[in-house]
């Protein structure tokens, strides 16, 4: 059965993070994620590294960090 948004009541959201939580899927998220970006911070520091030292560059290694860093 698939639910809409409408459909999920707070407590069932919770019900299922917290199974999520139990069960492990959250950690092994965050840890496939932590090691995809790291993978991709080696592309952008080795591979990339012919891009230009300039503000776009900057910018682009913080959106990375910003999105690996997050915790949320």
């Amino acid at each position: 059965m698939i639910f809409t948004k409408a459909d999920k009541k707070e407590s069932e959201v919770l019900k299922i993070v917290g199974l999520m939580h139990k069960r492990g899927s959250i950690m092994y998220a965050r840890e496939k994620a932590k090691k995809i970006g790291e993978e991709a911070r080696d592309i952008f520091e080795g591979r990339l590294r012919f891009l230009s030292k300039n503000p776009a560059r900057s910018y682009l290694k913080m959106g990375i960090s910003f999105i690996l860093d997050r915790d949320y």
